[in-house]
């Protein structure tokens, strides 16, 4: 099963030539607006998210641009795609200058996802200058194992009043003072017992630019008990909070644990830079 978005958003200034559409800095990414992810295999459950820029948009006098995306996903023993999104126009305001646009393309794997090599393919039309690009990226999805899926961080709630609200994506970077959510969930855990029940223990690690834990215990959990739902899609999310309280460059490790017999023990890491506002 499959589901996909393609989202977009201008920031930042490049310089290109005139009505030379290109799509550049192709990379996947530990989810939206998360750093590099260096490998292109992925476990069923997980998130497989393009990053890449599209430079050389027309842009009118007042920073406008006008253009469409649309993206095809093909596994290689099939022809036809496994999941297609038409092309959708849109209009953005490049309110910094140039005509550069960050992006990125989306594709949620669920825990039933079949193995194999697949094909990310995305067209880029520039509606104002007439011209397209394309750009075609493969990645590959094993056999679901134990393993963490889904990291990376949202903007937390500050008060009652935000309650209950959709979550804000939020970089691996934040000032002192902000609050953030790391969110991660695991996949393929054993279930055993009289509940046919998981028990999963997980600890998540604070490590400062030298290497060294900055806490002398690390912020741990347990899950022994989900329902249906959580049963039925084989996944078991975890939410963590992350208070900034100084600048620095630092590392998360998160552990996680299946406590069944034979169950295994896996690690995942991602980056957290905080930075003072001068």
């Amino acid at each position: 099963m499959w589901t996909s978005l393609a989202l977009m958003t201008a920031l930042s200034w490049t310089p290109a030539q005139a009505n030379q559409l290109e799509l550049k800095n192709a990379r996947f990414t530990y989810g939206i607006l998360g750093q590099e992810r260096k490998e292109s295999t992925f476990i069923p459950g997980d998130m497989v998210v393009l990053a890449f820029d599209i430079e050389g948009l027309k842009t009118a006098d007042d920073g406008s641009a006008t253009y469409s995306m649309s993206m095809k996903l093909f596994h290689n023993k099939e022809a036809k795609p496994v999941l297609e999104k038409v092309p959708q126009r849109m209009t953005v305001v490049n309110t910094l200058g140039g005509n550069r646009l960050p992006s990125f393309a989306l594709t949620n794997l669920f825990t039933d996802a079949e193995t194999g090599d697949y094909t990310m393919s995305i067209v880029v039309e520039d509606v104002l200058a007439k011209v397209s690009a394309k750009m075609e990226r493969t990645f590959k999805v094993k056999p679901l194992e134990f393993g963490i899926v889904r990291v990376g961080f949202v903007y937390s709630q500050l008060n009652e009043e935000q309650a209950g609200g959709p979550p804000h994506l939020a970089p691996p970077l934040a000032v002192p003072g902000q609050n953030l959510m790391l969110n991660f969930s695991v996949v393929g855990f054993k279930m055993a017992g009289a509940k046919e029940q998981p028990d999963v223990a997980v600890t998540m690690v604070v490590e400062d630019e030298a290497g060294k834990p900055v806490l002398k215990k690390p912020f741990s959990g347990k899950a022994t008990e989900i329902d249906d739902e959580l049963k039925k899609l084989k996944i078991i999310p975890f939410q963590v909070p992350v208070q900034i309280n100084r600048s620095g460059k630092f590392k998360i490790v998160i552990t996680v644990e299946d406590k069944h017999p034979g169950g295994k023990s896996i690690s995942q890491s991602l980056d957290l830079r905080a930075v003072e506002v001068n």
